[in-house]
């Protein structure tokens, strides 16, 4: 299509003192009268000019070609008119006519449709020049501009007799692109204002909020949801955290807002409730808080757990433990699960409300959900053992058999019968050797069993995330693989194990680690290693020695290359979950992939499958997973062990809270309760060879051995928590060698066996084996009066001959309590209220 000689009428020459360059827009438009050029000759040295003749594409799409006009401007324009005379008919409806227009400056970072700039007000029919309101510019995929371009165009009053945009509808044969009618469509004063309603609440800007709001309202512009849920969440932000007028403020104006949005009609969701409910909690007002997710749940929204926190905390500040309750139970109806922050708070408020019942009850939640608690939620635990309720609470007869019942049906490590026994608690905090043992109260715990048939629901779960999450062809390869090549004893995270304390990548290691894993194999078969492919085969995977050992491992049908782009996650997961093996890597498998699974089964199968490796000058160790479950457990016996998040058994030997019974005796009403008070009883209410020295001097050294009891157990444990054994652990214990060796009457404390001997002796049972296989500590090492101190008090004969003494006088079971010092003696109080 040729260009259109023009025959512009004007009422004013055009200076060309510059060269400038025509514009002209083919349109079919109406026929024209006048085009008045006013404002051109203060804009003209400033600006060029771009010739564009529009043309009707395929598809009927509108794009711009550029022509550059090389003819003077005295050539383009015809001589002036009269203003008074009437220009001539020049074209008929139909004929294509140029639209003289100056374009704004363009940038390539935008791309705005040409017909956005049609835009301004009538003239009387005349073309009308139009200073542009903002930076515009435009672009089609057929152009390209390398001109700088002002911010001034002439339109025909047809164009600009609408006060909106003219859009592809009012111009026949015009169809925008899909990107144009989207970006037409996102410029309205709703996006406009969803965008700046967005800002605020990225900076937290509430003032600047509500004034947009304000305007808003005044303008008519409607308020969809996300504008509501946008000014409540700032309302409730800066209600929680503002000082006190702002809070008064931002509470009046977001419970002003909710109201006008039901005026408004507009359907409130779950965020909306949630940011209400909150304002009400900040309003102290924790029963408006419930209030407002019961009808979040008449409505058909589904709460979450954070549309139960205002109402819960709320009634926890109060002190409201009924009202807190009747919360925890709408969340379990409603299928919402408490965390750590939740469970706590519940457990410190029924704490303070003495409720022993709400104690137990959350104590087992912890149990189910949280496993490893807080320091913070540890110290909740402590105070309810050390309260006054805590000794009141429990049952002095249980049957044992409905005990173990329990127990046995949910796996180990908790019954659920309630409190056992009575009397007052021993909390303190201690760690457990390799095989489990408690140091402080010697008790070992159990390994909490997994059903098979968890497994293997696990296992399809796995394989159905991740087939969603990886290339479904790639995985259902994997597990073709796996199934033909498996089962295996071990699966290697290959990418984790060769970059372990490593800045490059160590085949080497990785091959330690291969090797280790198959000497102690039941079946000497190699394990299975999952790397990336492009680790299989490139790289140091191409030298020699690293090309024939991946070679082996290949033709051994124990190395297995994950795809391109793909997640080796899934891949090493799915095979030691699907073969019930165990699993090598340090991820501590936290990230949101791991949190797809769930806390129900994963942590379990994780703590008793994940082998965890360390390297040192020494070489690598593998550690492998504890006999145990680290867990909190619920003995037969009615003690407690709580593990913390503190420590992790690897550098850091983990902490955790022992609770137990003290022992206690009660005779003609009066209750002792500590096991030095009760053996000096039991030493002066029976006849035969007491326990305690008659000479003073014995006696005053007595009673400084038995004050130093706490020091020296402090001392001991402090060690517990480094990588070995302090100063002060090992002054402690030659403080023992100097007390053994100061009376040389006999190897005991007072030359011959007594109070002080019973008092001592089981802190050593239980503190030797765990300094010698975990601290490869040695206390006899140039303490020899300690160590014949140790082999007398274990030669059988000697135990025979004592234990007969004793038997003269008490029966079996006040023995026990005699030589163990620590063991409840709830079984011999009816012989000592009534001695045969």
């Amino acid at each position: 299509m040729g260009s259109t000689t023009p025959a512009i009428m004007s009422n004013g020459y055009v200076s060309t003192s510059h060269f400038p360059i025509i514009s002209f827009l083919s349109l079919n438009l109406n026929p024209i009268k006048s085009i008045s050029l006013s404002n051109f000759h203060s804009h003209q040295k400033h600006h060029h000019f771009l010739s564009l003749n529009l043309k009707i594409r395929r598809k009927n799409v509108i794009t711009a070609s550029s022509m550059a006009s090389t003819r003077k401007m005295e050539e383009i324009l015809p001589p002036p008119l009269d203003s008074t005379s009437d220009p001539p008919s020049l074209f008929d409806g139909t004929t294509r006519i140029p639209v003289l227009m100056s374009l704004p400056r363009f940038s390539f970072a935008q791309c705005r449709p040409i017909f956005s700039l049609l835009h301004g007000t009538c003239n009387n029919g005349g073309y009308t020049h139009i200073p542009a309101s903002s930076s515009l510019s435009f672009i089609s995929k057929k152009t390209l501009f390398s001109y700088p371009f002002s911010s001034t165009f002439a339109v025909s009053a047809a164009a600009t007799s609408s006060t909106k945009p003219v859009s592809s509808s009012d111009v026949p044969g015009i169809r925008m692109t899909l990107k144009q009618r989207k970006k037409a469509r996102g410029v309205t004063p709703e996006y406009i204002l969803k965008c700046k309603l967005d800002m605020c609440s990225k900076f937290n800007k509430l003032d600047e909020a509500l004034r947009l709001y304000d305007a808003a309202r005044v303008d008519g512009t409607e308020l969809s949801l996300h504008h509501y849920n946008t000014l409540f969440y700032l309302c409730s932000n800066h209600a929680l955290n503002g000082i006190s007028d702002c809070v008064i403020d931002s509470l009046e104006r977001g419970f002003e807002i909710f109201r006008q949005m039901g005026i408004d009609r507009v359907v409130p969701n779950e965020a909306t409730f949630t940011s209400m409910a909150r304002l009400a909690a900040c309003k102290k007002d924790p029963e408006m808080a419930f209030d407002l997710v019961k009808q979040m749940k008449d409505s058909g929204n589904v709460p979450k757990l954070r549309s139960y926190a205002p109402a819960l905390f709320g009634f926890l500040e109060k002190g409201d433990a009924d009202g807190a309750y009747k919360v925890d139970a709408h969340m379990k109806e409603c299928g919402v699960v408490a965390e750590e922050p939740e469970l706590a708070a519940l457990l410190k408020l029924s704490v303070d409300a003495r409720r022993g019942d709400k104690v137990y009850e959350m104590l087992h939640r912890l149990r189910t959900s949280v496993r490893q608690v807080s320091e913070e939620t540890a110290r909740i635990v402590e105070c309810w053992f050390k309260s006054e309720t805590a000794c009141g609470v429990g049952m002095e007869n249980w049957d044992m058999g409905k005990v173990k019942e329990g127990i046995n049906m949910g796996g180990g490590g908790w019954h659920g019968q309630g409190w056992l026994g009575s009397g007052k608690w021993g909390v303190v905090k201690t760690e457990m050797d390799k095989k489990g043992v408690c140091s402080s109260c010697g008790e070992k715990l159990v390994c909490i069993d997994i059903d098979p048939k968890e497994t293997d629901n696990f296992a399809c779960s796995l394989s159905s995330l991740a087939c969603k999450k990886e290339k479904l062809a790639d995985f259902l390869k994997f597990q073709r693989w796996l199934q033909s090549n498996g089962p295996f004893d071990a699966v290697v995270d290959g990418a984790n194990v060769g970059l372990c304390d490593s800045e490059s990548f160590d085949f080497r290691q990785l091959a330690k680690a291969v090797n280790r894993l198959q000497q102690i194999s039941p079946t000497k078969k190699l394990p299975l290693v999952i790397l990336h492919q492009n680790r299989v085969y490139t790289g140091p995977a191409e030298t020699t020695n690293i090309k024939r050992m991946l070679g082996s491992w290949r033709k051994a049908g124990a190395i297995y290359a994950t795809p391109q782009g793909s997640n080796d996650d899934w891949y090493w997961l799915y095979a030691a979950v699907r073969c019930n093996c165990l699993l090598l890597t340090n991820d501590e498998m936290r990230d949101h992939l791991f949190q797809l699974l769930g806390n129900s089964i994963f942590p379990r199968w994780k703590e008793k499958h994940q082998i965890r490796m360390t390297v040192s000058k020494s070489g690598l160790v593998l550690h492998m997973p504890p006999p145990y479950s680290i867990v909190t457990q619920e003995s037969e016996s009615g003690s407690w062990h709580i593990p913390t998040v503190t420590g992790d058994d690897l550098k850091i030997p983990r902490q955790w809270l022992c609770a137990t019974r003290v022992p206690s005796l009660e005779y003609k009403n009066e209750v002792r309760g500590e096991s030095l008070d009760l053996m000096k009883f039991i030493d002066s209410h029976f006849e035969g060879p007491s326990l305690f020295p008659s000479d003073l001097v014995k006696q005053d050294f007595a009673g400084v051995l038995f004050s130093y009891i706490d020091s020296f157990h402090k001392s001991v444990t402090s060690s517990f928590k480094e990588d070995g054994v302090n100063a002060e652990t090992g002054a402690a214990f030659d403080y023992i060698e100097d007390a053994l060796s100061k009376l040389n009457d006999g190897p005991f404390f007072l030359g011959q066996l007594s109070l002080v001997d019973i008092a001592y002796v089981p802190f050593f049972e239980r503190y030797i084996p765990f300094l010698k296989d975990v601290r490869s500590y040695d206390i006899t090492a140039a303490r020899p009066m300690i160590a014949m101190w140790i082999q007398v008090y274990k030669q059988p004969e000697y135990k025979v001959a004592t234990w007969q003494e004793a038997h003269n006088q008490l029966n079996t079971e006040a023995l026990t309590l005699l030589t163990s010092s620590l063991v409840s003696v709830q079984t011999i109080i009816k012989f000592i209220s009534h001695p045969q």
